[in-house]
């Protein structure tokens, strides 16, 4: 009995199984401008296919003639050192603006540890020392001393930002 069951069942599924085979068409179909289509609908539909690959053009001389393999190896060569030389100026330029600007944020960086160094230096002071256009140091009075915060402040506020 069980015998029966099993190679009932397994009859039951190769005939489910071969019943559902896969089967697509293919049509070659000639189009008006004389190209080769494949398609999956019959030729005369308005729907589009495959089309076939276009063979390979020979290489060719400016006067027409064939080139050899040495030319052609010749000229494959001179487009790879142009692709090259290329790629090689682009990573310089690269570079430089990345030094560029590199610079840039350093200088920014500097800019901003001074104006907090004369802001603390004006703050923490009793007295406050500039140098004038001749060279000489002289005080400050309270209302330059209170300037010259206030610019140590704009400055700060102008260079430490991110």
């Amino acid at each position: 009995m069980k015998k029966d069951i099993f190679f009932s069942s397994l009859a039951i599924n190769i005939l489910v199984f071969t019943g559902f085979s896969v089967h697509a068409e293919i049509y070659k179909c000639k189009g008006a401008d004389g190209e080769i289509n494949f398609t999956s609908t019959p030729c005369g539909k308005k729907q589009t296919g495959i089309k076939r690959p276009e063979k390979k053009t020979e290489e060719l001389n400016k006067d027409g003639t064939k080139k050899s393999k040495k030319q052609v190896i010749a000229d494959r060569l001179k487009k790879e050192k142009e692709y090259l030389d290329a790629n090689k100026r682009q990573r310089e330029e690269e570079k430089e603006k990345k030094d560029k600007l590199e610079k840039h944020k350093n200088k920014i960086k500097k800019k901003c540890e001074q104006a907090k160094r004369d802001l603390a230096g004006v703050q923490r002071s009793k007295q406050v020392f500039v140098k004038d256009k001749k060279g000489k140091k002289r005080a400050l009075n309270d209302a330059q001393r209170k300037a010259a915060e206030l610019d140590a402040q704009r400055r700060i506020s102008y260079w430490c930002r991110k």
